[in-house]
């Protein structure tokens, strides 16, 4: 049984992605933050990490390949997974979703997700976009807060874990959204597979000085 650190916490992005990559068997373990994520890789206090580094719309996540730079770990393996994301709500019986969402005052989620969902707001212009720490993270704070005017932008698992209804499916702007993870560990070993090509890619970091 492998230990794998995830940022965030169960239901978010990089959870989903974690259990996908390695299956259900495996103890997974949150963390605050990317800073955090590499320390326990790099103290072997886990047995992978499992990384954001690119999304098709948002583009590269900076602060990772910083992190890729300046700690000695390395890429195994990579995954790309689509973003799907669902607008949550507390359950309230007997209430049309519709009349929910006319509800909401206030929406959470992490920055990236809710830029991810303009058009939600634009149809909803009086509704506030509320920034949090991470998706799962919001669809938790929601949960715990049992308002009817809180709604959170975050996954279908995290619905399903933490008992919220889904008030909208797919509400992000582009269905074409999709994150790139990497695989990380501590020492050099064989990479898990090779690409739909049979071969395999290689990865390389480098800097260059800042002047014109």
């Amino acid at each position: 049984m492998a230990k794998i650190a995830y940022q965030g916490i169960a239901g978010a992005y990089s959870h989903i992605a974690s259990v996908e990559q390695f299956g259900t068997q495996n103890t997974f373990m949150g963390v605050s933050d990317f800073s955090a994520l590499f320390a326990e890789v790099t103290n072997r206090r886990v047995d992978f990490g499992v990384v954001p580094i690119e999304n098709s719309l948002a583009g590269s996540v900076v602060e990772n390949f910083d992190f890729l730079y300046k700690n000695e770990v390395y890429i195994i393996e990579e995954r790309y997974m689509r973003i799907e994301h669902q607008l949550l709500g507390i359950s309230i019986e007997g209430e049309e979703n519709e009349s929910r969402i006319a509800q909401l005052t206030h929406i959470f989620s992490h920055p990236k997700a809710l830029e991810q969902c303009l058009t939600l707001f634009k149809e909803h212009p009086a509704v506030q976009k509320m920034p949090y720490e991470d998706t799962a993270g919001a669809a938790k704070y929601v949960k715990q807060m049992e308002k009817k005017e809180f709604g959170a932008i975050a996954s279908k698992q995290a619905a399903d874990l933490y008992g919220l209804s889904i008030l909208k499916r797919n509400v992000e702007d582009n269905p074409n959204n999709w994150t790139r993870f990497v695989i990380i560990v501590p020492d050099k070993q064989d990479i898990f597979g090779k690409d739909e090509e049979g071969t395999y890619k290689c990865s390389a970091i480098f800097t260059l000085q800042n002047r014109p």
